[in-house]
């Protein structure tokens, strides 16, 4: 599907276009770009300078054509975009920043235009029935969005007057979008809306309940202050992990300050943790090895955690050797069961671990199903270095060990289960 950016006047008696500044670490250009790839765009026309467009098309990120119609004093020709296009396609304007749910619609709708019920308001020539296109209103309000068609451009041709004609013309039909945002990036109270809810998209269906209610928070306050620097989200998967290591460090020392301290610190790295998937979904970053770097570096920071933990252990008088045992049972448990979600990520094309849960059925009712949904929340990472803090806290986290070695075996045990019944499914196919 083509997707014509505007970055130019469409019509004498509109001024210059003037393109705002980059917004969260994307110039408007780009971000609309990345944007309608993302949503199924297929092919980009950019209508807008020379410059910008071949900035536009030397990004790496960008992978569909895209061809450059630049403007001829500030002005674009339509006759020469009306020679460019051949069929539907959804015109937007790049000042405009609308939730990627109405890109979706949109190249949607254009898909199927002319629908098969014309509106009454529609008014036409014969020979173009029904084809001129909808304009996308949002609240009832134009969004400077549209579907088009070769016979709006001819039309716009003999009497261009800009995004005003096309906001107000009665030869489109219109378009409702809902459950989403819009905001002009060209106002302080737009780029604010637009910037909160591109962050406020990172949050998660699958989020825990502590990181839904604590960590979530915290990461994008950080993300939020970090999007607009040189840091990258590999960069921030490697800070991660280096905090992982420091609290690893510090808990082995023993002593109730030092582990305490290690427990803080993981803590602190599972908070971090989101960053680098949030800087990663805002600036279009994401990328098959930041997936595998997240997942590999959350485990083995785990699993080194629960080493160094073993070894605190051992330096208390009494029952040392045993709740060392404990330690390195949990994290061999813990090791074991990550090398089998791996196995089963490098199946499914993936290195994010929730993409394995996405094919996981719903728990069954009664006990056991409450039992399942009873251990997928303490279990989980948020939840659990939480509760690792808590204990640490109250000067009983070695002690805790032996039931931290029965959580590792009961996240094992569930690795090996679906592990089995995804052989088993491939077996029947």
């Amino acid at each position: 599907m083509l997707i014509v950016v505007v970055a130019a006047a469409l019509s004498e008696e509109e001024p210059a276009v003037v393109l705002p500044p980059p917004l969260a670490g994307l110039s408007l250009p780009l971000r609309q770009v990345l944007t309608a790839q993302q949503q199924g765009a297929s092919r980009i026309l950019w209508l807008g300078s020379a410059a910008c467009g071949r900035a536009l098309a030397a990004d790496a990120r960008l992978s569909i054509p895209l061809q450059q119609l630049p403007p001829h004093h500030g002005r674009i020709d339509l006759t020469r975009l009306r020679a460019q296009v051949r069929g539907p396609f959804v015109m937007l304007d790049v000042r405009w920043l609308l939730a990627p749910r109405y890109h979706r619609a949109l190249i949607a709708l254009a898909k199927q235009w002319p629908p098969h019920d014309v509106p009454p308001n529609i008014h036409y020539d014969p020979c173009d029935a029904g084809h001129f296109g909808a304009r996308a209103l949002v609240d009832g309000h134009f969004v400077h969005a549209l579907v088009g068609t070769p016979a709006l451009l001819a039309k716009l041709a003999q009497q261009p007057r800009g995004w005003q004609q096309l906001g107000a013309w009665d030869a489109l039909t219109e378009h409702p979008l809902e459950g989403g945002w819009h905001a002009p990036a060209n106002t302080p109270a737009g780029r604010q809306h637009a910037f909160t809810q591109l962050f406020e998209a990172c949050r998660k269906p699958v989020d825990g309940v502590v990181s839904r209610h604590l960590n979530r928070h915290l990461s994008l306050w950080l993300s939020k202050r970090l999007v607009n620097t040189p840091i990258t989200p590999n960069t921030m998967t490697a800070v991660t992990f280096a905090v992982g290591l420091v609290a690893a460090y510090q808990a082995s020392r023993g002593g109730y300050g030092h582990i305490v301290l290690g427990a803080a610190l993981m803590q602190l790295n599972s908070i971090l943790d989101g960053c680098d998937g949030e800087l990663a979904r805002v600036r279009f970053q994401g990328s098959k090895l930041g997936q595998w770097l997240d997942t590999v570096g959350d485990d083995v920071s785990n699993v080194i955690f629960w080493l160094a933990l073993g070894v605190a252990a051992q330096k208390l008088p009494h029952y040392g050797g045993w709740l060392a045992a404990c330690a390195w049972m949990a994290a061999a448990g813990n090791g074991l069961a990550a090398a089998q979600y791996y196995l089963q990520l490098r199946r499914l094309g993936s290195g994010d671990f929730y993409a394995i849960q996405a094919h996981d059925k719903p728990p069954p009712a009664g006990f056991l199903g409450a039992a399942v949904r009873f251990f997928s929340v303490v279990l989980k990472q948020d939840f659990f270095l939480l509760l690792v803090l808590m204990l640490a806290l109250a000067n009983v986290l070695l002690w805790s060990l032996p039931v931290m070695a029965v959580g590792a075996l009961i996240t094992l045990a569930s690795a090996t289960g679906r592990t089995l019944t995804q052989r088993r499914r491939r077996a029947a196919d």
